[in-house]
């Protein structure tokens, strides 16, 4: 038999060339954009894992320096963040475990409850057992390094009064509920309150309590998991006419606009004379006292003259000699009569014309229908007159 020749095979292995060719395009492909091997589905993982970096490298978090401990997080706590110290190469056991004596590693100061164990040769980690209590100063120690660390105070679960609460009585104290105990003085370090005369926005004048304004009192709870309230009681009731606003920091070195919580309430707006003068123009009454110059006076209505007081509540029972009391006049007024017309007080009577009539609000004890009293503490005046009434007559 005739063996065959090279010529006479070549056909052959050109028809099986393209399947090969396939076949390795194939393999090819697998390997892909990976750049590994194709996974062989009946092998085990291990054996097809890439191979791991070392530990400590692989342990420590991304961007982190080769070289010294490093801790996790380093200079805030939250309420149950652990604490996880990495080394720069093993020390504990590989395969890790719980750690029974610490102190060979590291220092906790204050201690706190709860426990440290190793995750693998290089990282240790301590898991609290109680939540961190706030705005408290920890150090961590450990191969030569100091780590400082706050705890951050949480927003409060409720307070009293509420936030958005408006018409209140004067405020004696608030009342504050954390979830977790708060050290007091910390928790007076903490709080900024600021008060504002009604409406209390845009530019009203404020004022800012100081540690010296109040003192804070805890009370006492039933059971230890019970959330921690705290009493901040005011030395001097703010008064009605107030926006209040408390302010709680997360962190004692944090400012006032970087509170991790504002409460607003407002007490109420008081009882007080708004306006006097003249049912054609008024002048505003100032709860602090104003006196009015002769230059500023009213030119009033030239028919049914009649001296008139605005409100912003509505007066209890006022009568003729209440009202005499609280509106004086000078020139005196011959059939001076009052009435009340809803907010409004008016006094009429044989006005004079083209008199220039002085006309003074002075402080009286008189009330609202709610029982407050008028809040006006010094004197206003004005001065005033009603023109001749124009003459219809012609020559």
């Amino acid at each position: 038999m005739r063996r065959a020749t090279g010529k006479r095979a070549g056909p052959a292995l050109r028809r099986r060339a393209p399947l090969a060719i396939v076949a390795l395009l194939l393999l090819l492909a697998v390997r892909g954009a990976s750049g590994q091997e194709a996974l062989d589905p009946s092998a085990p993982p291990e054996a097809t894992e890439p191979v791991a970096a070392p530990e400590a490298q692989r342990a420590r978090p991304a961007g982190a320096p080769a070289r010294g401990v490093l801790l996790v997080p380093d200079g805030l706590l939250r309420r149950w963040d652990p604490l996880t110290l990495f080394f720069p190469r093993p020390t504990g056991p590989a395969d890790g475990g719980p750690e029974d004596t610490p102190e060979r590693f590291v220092r906790l100061a204050p201690a706190h409850p709860g426990a440290w164990s190793w995750l693998d040769a290089t990282t240790l980690q301590f898991a609290p057992a109680d939540p961190w209590p706030p705005l408290e100063r920890f150090t961590v120690s450990a191969a030569g390094e100091t780590f400082r660390l706050t705890s951050l105070l949480e927003a409060p679960r409720a307070s009293h009064p509420a936030a958005g609460a408006v018409g209140l009585p004067p405020v004696e104290e608030i009342s504050l509920t954390f979830a977790d105990p708060v050290p007091a003085e910390a928790l007076a370090r903490a709080l900024v309150i600021e008060i504002r005369p009604l409406p209390g926005f845009g530019d009203a004048p404020s004022r800012f309590l100081t540690r010296q304004d109040f003192e804070i009192k805890a009370r006492e709870r039933a059971a230890r998991a019970e959330p921690s309230t705290y009493v901040v009681a005011l030395r001097r009731p703010i008064p009605t006419g107030h926006r209040i606003f408390v302010r709680v920091r997360t962190r004692l070195d944090d400012p006032p606009e970087r509170a991790v919580a504002e409460i607003a309430f407002s007490t109420a707006e008081p009882f007080r004379a708004l306006r006097f003068g003249c049912r054609r123009e008024q002048l505003p009454v100032v709860p602090g006292g104003a006196r009015y110059s002769a230059e500023q006076a009213l030119v009033c209505e030239d028919a049914g003259p009649a001296l008139v007081v605005d409100f912003s509540a509505l007066p209890a029972a006022l009568g003729v000699v209440e009202a005499k009391n609280l509106v004086r006049v000078s020139p005196a007024v011959d059939g001076l009569e009052a009435r009340l017309s809803g907010r409004r007080l008016e006094l009429t009577g044989e006005f004079a014309r083209e008199t220039a009539y002085r006309v003074t609000l002075v402080p009286t004890p008189i009330e609202d229908q709610e029982g407050r009293p008028l809040d006006l503490a010094a004197v206003n005046e004005l001065v005033l007159a009603f023109p001749r009434a124009p003459s219809y007559l012609r020559a």
